[in-house]
This record gives structure tokens, sequence and C-alpha cells, in this order.
């Protein structure tokens, strides 16, 4: 079963090519990030057939790959803009040339027949997203640089502040 999450320009002539299977395809639109993450969890494959739009513009690395990636979610994009940076094709998850769903289809087929290990892949997809893009750990470093740039020495012991009421 294919759930399309949001919309865009082709969404019309995607309905008309699902009308055919009615029942294999749902369209989500736009809905809540919580109701994202719910179908993320619930989904075996996440596809983001990201490409370049015809006005040249990209996307980075886009954070609902992350997110698919940290729920242990096997991803599928695109060998786009940023996107190599965060998946290691055929370790973190699989990358396809734009526009091409033939590649698509072989790489769904190849899931669906058991020829990779998809423990190793979720486990080695979610130890990049803790590695690499932590949040917490990214503002440390960042706010390590910022001392370090302005010449302070940051405390190692958080400031504790105590307030006296009268």
């Amino acid at each position: 079963h294919l759930s399309i999450i949001g919309y865009g320009p082709l969404e019309k002539e995607l309905r008309e090519a699902a009308a055919a299977c009615p029942a294999r395809v749902t369209f989500l639109g736009k809905i809540p990030h919580r109701e994202v993450l719910a179908e993320l969890k619930r989904s075996d494959v996440f596809l983001l057939p990201s490409v370049v739009a015809d006005n040249g513009d990209m996307e980075g690395i886009p954070v609902s790959l992350m997110e698919a990636m940290a729920l242990g979610v096997i991803t599928v994009s695109t060998w786009h803009s940023g996107i190599p940076e965060l998946i290691d094709d055929g370790v973190e998850g699989f990358l396809v040339e734009e526009r091409n769903a033939g590649q698509i289809a072989d790489i769904i087929t190849t899931i669906e027949s058991g020829e990779v290990d998809l423990a190793s892949m979720r486990v080695a997809a979610r130890a990049k997203i803790e590695r690499e893009f932590d949040n917490r750990e990214l503002d440390t470093r960042l706010e390590q640089i910022a001392f370090t740039l302005a010449g302070i020495v940051p405390a190692t012991e958080p400031v504790r502040v105590a307030e006296a009421v009268s």
C-alpha cells in the first residue's frame, strides 16, 4: 500500500494514475507533524524521490529523511543535492537517479525479496542520525565554536543562580 503525504503540482496526474487501483493508494495531503511521524512508524519504506525543479531549485538534506532513518524506516531517495551526505547507498538506505521510476521499482523489489539485510540497514541509519545529526550535540559544538571565536573559556559546570526571596 502507498500512502502519499503532502501535495504538489503533479497531484492531479498522480490521482488519475492511482484511480486504477484505489485500494492500494491513499492521498493524505497535508497532515500535522505528529500524524506524519505516526505514518512513518507504520511504514516499511519511506520514499522521497527529490528532483531538481524546472527553475533549478533543490532541497538540501530533507528532515523527513532524517526522521524516517531515526525511526528505523528503510529510506529510498535520489542522488540529489545533499541527500548523498545523509544516505550512503546500500548502507543507511537506497539512492536512485532522479526521475527514474524503474530504479525505484527495482529497489522496492530488492527490499521485498529479502536480498538485503534490512535490520543492519536500520541500525546503520539510526546510528548515522545519532552520530551526525543530533541537535543537542550540534548545539554544544556550535556553542564551543562561538566561545572559542569570542575568546571566552566556557565554564565546565553549568552556572547556577540562587535567588533570595524576602
